[in-house]
């Protein structure tokens, strides 16, 4: 296990990220990039870097490595903005009296010409947050029901 300042997703896979040609061999291949990330969310931090305002979380986090499932441990975190985000709106919508947000994600790396990395990140949630998740009561109450398909036509 290595101890990390903070996890985010260049420290977890290694410096491949941000090497186009690197990455986009490596995922010609089929190569498994990513990491699973979980723990405990206490809050939430803005840090402005050169590409702008950055969300970062404190709390207890571990990552396991996809491709070699090394774990790293910190106590701080960046995600993938489109994790962050999703983890962002869950802990602005916990309560008063919850002191920690429980959450997992499968962060994978595909193949993308968009940008200039050549990939982007995918997130898969490895547990429901859906208890401190708004848009999730929501759609409880006001989503209409999914329609049954079509049977299939007899011959």
């Amino acid at each position: 296990m290595k101890l990390l300042s903070k996890i985010n997703a260049k420290d977890v896979i290694g410096s491949k990220i941000g090497k186009k040609t690197e990455i986009t061999k490596l995922l010609a291949t089929g190569a498994l990039l990513g990491f699973n990330v979980y723990g405990l969310v206490k809050s939430k931090y803005t840090v402005t870097t050169q590409y702008g305002d950055a969300i970062g979380f404190k709390g207890g986090f571990e990552a396991a490595n996809h491709e070699d499932g090394e774990i790293s441990r910190s106590g701080k975190m960046f995600l993938p903005a489109i994790a962050g985000d999703l983890l962002e709106q869950a802990v602005d919508a916990m309560t008063e009296d919850q002191t920690e947000l429980k959450f997992g994600f499968k962060i994978g790396l595909k193949a993308s010409e968009k940008g200039n990395t050549g990939y982007e990140f995918t997130v898969e949630p490895l547990i429901d947050t859906t208890e401190n998740d708004p848009i999730s009561d929501m759609r409880a109450e006001f989503a209409i029901p999914a329609i049954p398909a079509p049977k299939p036509a007899k011959k």
